[in-house]
């Protein structure tokens, strides 16, 4: 299957988990995208509790998940195709509000800016970020409308090269590199597997 073939079913996974939402402020879901058997890539949920999530924000829980499959020796094994997180957050654009640019503005100088929540003319979205075992990230986001509903999803692949960094980007790198370590799938090693 080719690198076209598997990013876009990746990106159909990521989109249909956000289509299919239909509840605003719920907790993050961790997800772990596998493949067996030639069949589409399925999103499958990685058990977190609620407590968890409430405890920590939400890219540190991705990377205690991390550090506790490194720990345990747990692998998703060759079946794995992708590492994902679907969250809600806010967004701003230089069109959302004369604070969104001023926000804008100060972000890209490198001064201290309040978080987007707090930011007038801001955005709710649901969002998935992923991350798949060959280096891309997927983005896939839909706005939350006045009447409750939400816009149709919009997403988007972005490169190996072209590497996204931040606490989400970094935590889903750290996940499936515990998931799925080099030494693992390239020597055949033996590991508990998810």
């Amino acid at each position: 299957m080719s690198g076209s073939d598997t990013e876009s079913m990746i990106l159909a996974a990521c989109e249909e988990q956000l289509a299919r939402r239909t509840a605003w402020d719920e907790p993050p879901e961790l997800l772990v995208v596998l493949r067996t058997g030639g069949a589409e890539p399925k999103a499958v949920p990685i058990p977190v509790s609620l407590a968890v999530w409430d405890a920590m924000p939400t890219a540190m829980v991705v990377l205690a998940c991390a550090e506790s499959f490194t720990q345990f020796g747990l692998i998703a094994g060759d079946s794995l195709v992708a590492v994902a997180l679907r969250y809600e957050g806010f967004a701003i654009t230089s069109e959302s509000s004369p604070q969104a640019a001023e926000a804008i503005r100060r972000k890209r100088a490198g001064g201290s800016v309040p978080p987007n929540a707090e930011i007038p003319g801001r955005i709710e979205q649901r969002i998935i970020s992923a991350r798949d075992v060959h280096g891309r990230h997927y983005i896939a986001s839909a706005d939350r409308r006045s009447d409750g509903g939400a816009t149709p999803v919009v997403s988007k692949v972005i490169g190996a090269a072209q590497q996204m960094t931040g606490a989400i980007p970094d935590a889903l790198n750290a996940l499936i590199a515990a998931l799925r370590p080099p030494t693992a799938h390239q020597s055949g090693a033996c590991a508990d597997h998810l």
